[in-house]
C-alpha cells in the first residue's frame, strides 16, 4: 500500500510539473530574433531550434565587396570569391553591410523607381523595403538589426523584416518641376546617427541652380537647413565634414554662378547652432574638403587660387598656428596622418610637403624618383602613419603604385596599374580605405576616345605587406560604383 502511495505521489508530481511547463507562454515567430537590448533571464535555455548560423563571413579575416551590374561580389584578401548576390530587378546602385557582417541592403533601379531590399549574405530570399512614390535619397545600417532610410519626403527606420516606422513629421526635398534635377551628397556622424546633407539642384530648361546643406537629428528626425544659396552650384561630394567628435561641420566648397565664382568656408558648432568661422575667397582652384587632426582640436583647408594659403586653426582661440605660401600651382590632397603628427599635402608637378605639426613646416619631399605627379594622381597615409602611397602617372598613362617612407625617406614600387593608350581622356581614381585594416582598394575608369572604350578596374592593396593584387575588370557598373572593404 505504501507503495502504491508513493507511486501515485511521483506520478502526479509529473503530472503537476508537464501541466506547468505547457501552460508557460511560448515565444512568437516575432521573438525567435532577440533585438540587441534584449537580455536573457537567468532561468531561460536557449531552444536548439532558435539557432542561428553563424554568418558566411565570419571565418574570414578582410572581405571586399563591390557591386557590377546586377550582382554584389564579395572577396576575401587574395580576390578568391565568397559569395555572390543578384538583384533580379536592374543594377545595383548602393549596397550597406550590417555591422555584424551578416545582413545587406541594396537599391537598384526597377525602371523610374529605385528598389530596395533586404537580403541575409549567403542566403537565397530578400525582403523588399516599399516606398511608394518617394526617391531614396540615403540608408545605411545604425544597429545589426535596424537602418534609416532617407526619402525626399521622409525619414525612417526599418527592419530585418521589411517594417517601417517613420520618425518626425514629414520633410520636403522633393523637387518643384519635373524638369529639375537633385544631386544629393550624405555623411554620417563619426559618434552617433546624425547626417549632413548637401542638396544640389538644376532647373532643366533655364539651367538655373542652387544648393542647400541640412542637418538631420536622427532622434526626432528633424530637418534643419544650416544654409543656402540661390542661383548657385555648390560643390563635390567632399564639401562636408564631421569633425572627429561630432560637434563640428565643415562645409568647404565652390559657389559658381553666371561664370563667375568663389570659394567659402564654414565651422559650425551643431550643439549652439553658432558660426564660429567663416572665410570666403575667390579661389578658382577650390580645394574640396576640410582636413581635421584626429583629435579634433584643428582643422586645414587651401584657399587663394595664386596665392596658396594652408592654414591650421584652434577650434577653441580660433589662431592661426601654420600658415603656408606656396607657389601658383594648383593642390591636390591635404591629409593629417592618422597619428596626428603630419599635415601633408602635393603639388604639382612633382612635389609633396610633410608638416611637422602644428607648429613649424618639417620637410619637403622632392618626388624626382617617379614620373610627374598631375591632378589625376592620388596618394593617402598608410594605416600606422609610417608611410605614403601615391599613384603616379603621366599625361598619357598610369605608372602604378608607390610607397614613401617616412623611416628610410626612400621611394619604392609596390605594383603596375592599367595601361592604355594613345592619350585617352584623364583617368577617374577612386581610393578607399579599410577602416579596421591596412588594406586599401583602388577603382580606376578609363576612357579611350579614338575607339570610344571605357575600362573599369578594381585593385586590392596590402599596405603592410606592400603587395597590390591583379585587376579585377567590372563589366557593368554604375558610375561611381559602390566598393567597400566589409572587414
Amino acid at each position: 500500500m505504501k507503495f502504491l502511495q508513493a507511486s501515485l505521489i511521483v506520478f502526479l508530481s509529473f503530472f503537476v510539473i508537464g501541466c506547468t511547463s505547457n501552460l508557460s507562454p511560448q515565444p512568437t515567430q516575432t521573438e525567435t530574433r532577440p533585438t540587441p537590448t534584449a537580455k536573457p533571464t537567468s532561468t531561460s535555455t536557449p531552444s536548439p531550434t532558435a539557432t542561428i548560423e553563424p554568418s558566411i563571413l565570419e571565418s574570414y579575416s578582410h572581405v571586399f565587396a563591390y557591386a557590377d551590374g546586377e550582382k554584389i561580389i564579395f572577396l576575401d584578401k587574395e580576390t578568391r570569391q565568397i559569395a555572390e548576390i543578384t538583384s533580379g530587378t536592374g543594377w545595383v546602385s548602393d549596397f550597406k553591410v550590417s555591422p555584424d557582417n551578416d545582413w545587406i541592403i541594396y537599391s537598384s533601379r526597377n525602371g523610374t523607381n529605385i528598389v530596395l531590399d533586404i537580403k541575409r549574405i549567403g542566403h537565397f530570399k530578400s525582403t523588399s523595403f516599399a516606398i511608394d512614390s518617394q526617391t531614396i535619397i540615403y540608408f545605411d545600417w545604425i544597429s545589426s538589426t535596424e537602418f534609416v532610410v532617407l526619402t525626399d519626403k521622409a525619414y525612417y527606420l526599418g527592419s530585418l523584416d521589411g517594417s517601417k516606422k517613420q520618425i518626425g513629421k514629414d520633410i520636403n526635398l522633393a523637387l518643384s518641376s519635373s524638369s529639375m534635377f537633385n544631386r544629393f551628397s550624405v555623411i554620417k556622424s563619426p559618434t552617433n546617427n546624425n547626417f549632413l546633407l548637401l542638396r544640389n539642384t538644376q532647373q532643366g530648361d533655364t539651367g538655373e541652380q542652387g544648393c542647400n546643406v541640412y542637418f538631420l537629428m536622427h532622434d526626432n528626425g528633424t530637418l534643419q537647413e544650416l544654409f543656402k544659396e540661390e542661383n548657385s552650384y555648390c560643390g563635390f561630394d567632399e564639401s562636408l565634414s564631421w569633425s572627429p567628435d561630432g560637434n563640428f561641420a565643415g562645409i568647404n566648397y565652390e559657389v559658381s554662378s553666371g561664370g563667375a565664382g568663389w570659394h567659402s568656408t564654414y565651422i559650425l558648432d551643431l550643439n549652439s547652432g553658432e558660426l564660429i568661422y567663416a572665410n570666403e575667397d575667390d579661389a578658382l582652384y577650390p580645394f574640396r574638403e576640410i582636413s581635421w587632426s584626429p583629435d579634433g582640436a584643428y582643422f586645414s583647408y587651401i584657399k587663394k587660387s595664386f596665392t596658396i594659403v594652408i592654414q591650421t586653426n584652434d577650434l577653441i582661440s580660433g589662431e592661426v598656428v601654420l600658415e603656408h605660401r606656396t607657389a601658383a600651382i594648383p593642390l591636390q590632397k591635404l591629409f593629417w596622418s592618422p597619428n596626428g603628427r603630419y599635415l601633408m599635402y602635393g603639388r604639382a608637378p612633382n612635389y609633396m610637403y610633410i608638416f611637422d605639426t602644428p607648429i613649424k613646416e618639417s620637410a619637403i619631399v622632392p618626388l624626382y624618383d617617379i614620373p610627374r605627379i598631375n591632378d589625376y594622381a592620388d596618394y593617402w597615409w598608410s594605416s600606422n602613419s609610417d608611410g605614403i602611397f601615391i599613384i603616379n602617372g603621366d599625361f598619357n598613362k598610369l605608372g602604378g603604385v608607390y610607397w614613401y617612407s617616412m623611416d628610410t625617406k626612400q621611394i619604392e614600387k609596390v605594383g603596375d596599374l592599367v595601361k592604355y593608350s594613345p592619350k585617352p581622356y584623364l583617368p577617374n581614381i577612386i581610393v578607399k580605405k579599410s577602416q579596421n585594416t591596412s588594406f586599401s582598394s583602388i577603382f580606376i575608369n578609363t576612357y579611350n576616345p579614338q575607339d570610344e572604350t571605357r575600362t573599369y578596374n578594381l585593385y586590392l592593396l596590402d599596405e603592410e605587406n606592400l603587395k597590390i593584387s591583379s585587376a579585377i575588370m567590372l563589366n557593368n557598373p554604375v558610375y561611381p560604383p559602390p566598393f567597400v572593404w566589409v572587414k
